[in-house]
């Protein structure tokens, strides 16, 4: 057991304290419960842990936190975590209370603890544990930590645009916490972009009488169905809607080694290397939820006024949201002409995607390997983070670095981190600024 692990294994009720202690802020990104108070605790956990220089920066919800450690160095790394949390839905569904950090077989409990409070307090402490042993940094450490990630980061881009000439300045890798691995820890080199949208179809003012109105009124839920049927292909989940799949590129025969590397999935549908294959590099496009009518327990015989659809598209690399979304919108445009048909855009993310050529690569595949024996690599990560700002507007390669484990639970009750995987993140994060000291002092 070398220094860091030493140090680690005698903090770790003191690690674990800090992570509580956080958890119970809340941080809620829907209501702003415990937003205040969860970026204070950790503008005071930056000043007081790591004596960084810490700038908060409002956006039109919860603050932006930059940190700075060891400015003026010839490079300069910029790590990015969240301090916010989805709401904690159906209390009882929950074993304990969710802004109480419980362990229980080897893993912590509480809302945040996987997505993404757990991995953020992993960055800290892993920077701590370092600075503690081995004093100054080899570079310039930038700390972005957002509270609107489970709002879809609505003014990320903006703000870092607005500081890209000032406290961003320089920044050419970022590094992320955010996600879960399965079976071995990995490296995401990028991500899915998201497309969100919501079609509602008025044709009435009102529900209608089906015995009065059948046959001479038209009917919401019809006509949304006819809709839908441009849009996708029902029996194979195609999309319909023109130039869809253009410009997208299919996996690199080094993307498809490494490809090849990563566990088998569980499912007997598709080859490994076509389920991962469909996962990160095709798009998709899917109903979260419809909306229209009756469907209670007795029947009510009417003709529904109103349906309304709520759908995501993943999107790949070379994939066009502003093409997608005029196809989309040239679709119905005689309906929303009329009047019958409204379009509302909620999430506009685009794809992210890093050479594998990368040479700051090897530092993190060094760091995970250092921990954990072996690290994947993952060459686009099926869901969806704000990456591409990093990319768009700093020019920055972007590397996510999920630390928690693949049934964290996220979003959902009983949200977890396994606790070997906390303080394994908190070892990652140290042994990397050891790499970086290796690299650049």
């Amino acid at each position: 057991m070398d220094k860091i692990e030493k140090y680690i294994t005698a903090e770790k009720l003191r690690f674990a304290k800090i992570l509580g202690e956080f958890i119970e802020q809340a941080g809620i990104s829907e209501t702003g419960e415990g937003i205040r108070a969860s970026y204070t605790f950790i503008i005071q956990l930056l000043e007081k842990l790591l004596h960084a220089k810490v700038k908060v920066y409002p956006t039109t919800t919860s603050p932006v936190i930059v940190a700075t450690i060891e400015p003026g160095k010839q490079r300069t790394i910029l790590m990015y975590a969240h301090y916010d949390v989805m709401a904690a839905g159906n209390l009882d569904e929950w074993q304990s209370d969710p802004f109480k950090l419980i362990k229980r077989k080897e893993k912590f409990y509480g809302r945040g603890t996987g997505d993404d409070k757990g991995q953020l307090i992993a960055q800290i402490c892993g920077l701590y544990v370092y600075q503690r042993l081995y004093g100054h940094f080899p570079v310039t450490i930038k700390l972005f930590y957002e509270g609107q990630e489970e709002a879809g980061s609505i003014d990320l881009q903006k703000i870092v645009h607005q500081l890209r000439d000032t406290d961003l300045r320089g920044v050419k890798n970022v590094v992320v916490s955010d996600g879960a691995y399965n079976g071995h820890h990995m490296i995401s080199l990028g991500n899915r972009g998201g497309l969100g949208f919501r079609l509602t179809v008025k044709e009435n003012d009102s529900d209608l009488h089906s015995g009065n109105f059948g046959n001479v009124a038209p009917n919401a839920a019809l006509k949304l169905v006819q809709l839908l049927n441009r849009l996708v292909d029902p029996t194979t989940g195609i999309a319909r809607i023109p130039g869809f799949y253009d410009g997208i590129k299919q996996a690199s025969d080094e993307e498809k080694k490494i490809i090849a590397e990563l566990p088998k999935p569980l499912t007997h549908y598709y080859s490994a290397m076509e389920y991962y294959q469909r996962l990160m590099f095709y798009p998709t496009i899917n109903i979260n939820g419809i909306s229209s009518g009756h469907v209670g327990k007795r029947i009510k015989t009417i003709i529904p006024g109103r349906a309304t659809v709520q759908m995501d598209i993943r999107l790949v690399k070379g994939q066009s949201i502003k093409q997608i979304k005029w196809a989309i919108e040239n679709l119905f445009i005689n309906e929303m002409a009329r009047g019958i048909v409204k379009i509302e855009w909620l999430v506009e993310t685009p794809p992210s995607k890093v050479d594998i050529t990368s040479s700051f690569l090897q530092l993190l595949q060094e760091a995970v390997t250092s921990v954990t024996g072996r690290c994947l690599l993952q060459p686009v990560m099926p869901g969806t983070v704000p990456n591409y700002v990093w990319e768009k507007e700093l020019g920055a390669d972007v590397f996510t670095i999920p630390l928690a484990n693949s049934d964290h639970h996220a979003h959902a009750a009983n949200e977890n981190i396994a606790v070997k995987d906390f303080f394994d993140g908190i070892a990652i994060y140290a042994y990397f600024c050891q790499k970086l000291g290796d690299r650049f002092s």
